[in-house]
C-alpha cells in the first residue's frame, strides 16, 4: 500500500543517512502524504513535525511547516495549526518571494484554521488580504474562499453560499477530488442547511461524503462533519433511523480520534443543536 512503502522509504533513508539528515526530511513528507491519504491524520502530523526539525534551510523548514498547518488543520487540531502557520506565512514572506511561492496557500490555511476555531474577524482580514496578491488562482484562491465562507457561515449564510461556489468554482474537476474540493462541499452544503434549502444541502453533502470517500481510507473529522450535516437534515424530514446511524458513525469516529475535544463532548448527549463550522 502506498502508506506501507512510503514508510519503507523513510526508514531505508534514515539507516542509511542517519536520523537526522536532511534527505529524510524530505521521505518524512512523502510518508506524512501517504498517511493523510490512509486517513491516518495524527500519524501525518507526526510526520511533518519530524520534517520541519529535520528541514535543511529556512525555506525548507518553512515550506514543511505549511504542510504540517495543513495536517494539523485536517486533524482539527486547530490551536495548534493556528500557531504553526502564523510561523509559517510570516517565514514565507522572508523566504519564499519568488515565483511558485507557497505564500497564497500558506496563507489561505491559516485563514482557515482561524475561521474553523472561531476567530472570523482575523480570518477575514487575513483572507482579503490574500485575494489581492496578483496572480492567486487555482487552489490557493479556491482555498481562500472556503476560508472566507466558514468565516461567514455564522452570520451571513447567502455570503458563505456565494464564496463557496466561487471555492467549488477554482478547486479542480469534480471527478478527481482535492481535500480543498472537499471542503468547499462541505462549506456548500453547510451554506445551504443554514439558509434551509435542504435539498440543495443533501445533495452537497452527498457529494461531499462521495469525495470524502475517495479521498481518505478511513474516517476524517471533515467527514464526520459531513455525517453530522446530513443527520440534521435526516432530522428535519423525520428521517430519525438514518439520523441516528450517522450520528453514531460520527460519535464513534470522535471516540477514536479525540476523545477529549469538543465534538465528542457535544456526541455525548447526542447531535448539537446547530453545525455552522466543522
Amino acid at each position: 500500500i502506498p502508506g506501507g512503502h512510503a514508510l519503507l522509504v523513510s526508514e531505508r533513508a534514515e539507516a542509511l543517512f542517519g536520523p537526522n539528515h536532511s534527505s529524510v526530511a524530505s521521505k518524512l513528507t512523502w510518508l506524512a502524504r501517504a498517511q493523510m491519504k490512509l486517513g491516518d491524520l495524527n500519524g501525518a502530523v507526526e510526520s511533518m513535525q519530524r520534517s520541519v526539525e529535520l528541514a535543511p534551510t529556512d525555506l525548507d523548514r518553512a515550506r514543511a511547516a505549511a504542510s504540517l498547518g495543513v495536517t494539523l488543520v485536517a486533524a482539527r487540531r486547530l490551536g495548534e495549526a493556528v500557531s504553526v502557520l502564523r510561523k509559517a506565512v510570516a517565514d514565507l514572506k522572508r523566504a519564499d518571494t519568488g515565483e511558485g511561492s507557497w505564500l497564497p496557500s500558506a496563507t489561505a490555511t491559516l485563514g482557515n484554521a482561524l475561521a474553523l476555531s472561531g476567530q472570523a474577524a482575523e480570518a477575514q482580514h487575513v483572507l482579503r488580504a490574500n485575494l489581492e496578491i496578483e496572480g492567486i488562482a487555482g487552489s490557493a484562491l479556491a482555498d481562500t474562499h472556503n476560508g472566507l465562507g466558514f468565516a461567514a457561515l455564522e452570520r451571513d449564510a447567502h455570503a458563505a453560499l456565494a464564496h463557496f461556489q466561487e471555492a467549488l468554482k477554482n478547486a479542480g474537476p469534480a471527478d478527481s477530488p482535492s481535500r480543498i474540493r472537499a471542503a468547499a462541499l462541505l462549506g456548500f452544503g453547510l451554506a445551504n442547511l443554514a439558509a434551509g434549502r435542504l435539498d440543495e444541502a443533501e445533495q452537497a453533502l452527498a457529494e461531499a461524503d462521495a469525495a470524502h470517500a475517495k479521498l481518505f481510507g478511513r474516517m476524517t473529522p471533515s467527514h464526520a462533519e459531513v455525517m453530522l450535516a446530513r443527520a440534521r437534515i435526516a432530522r428535519a424530514q423525520q428521517r430519525e433511523d438514518e439520523a441516528a446511524k450517522l450520528i453514531g458513525a460520527a460519535h464513534e469516529f470522535w471516540q477514536s480520534h479525540d476523545p477529549t475535544s469538543e465534538r465528542a463532548r457535544e456526541l455525548q448527549v447526542g447531535i448539537p443543536s446547530t453545525i455552522s463550522t466543522p
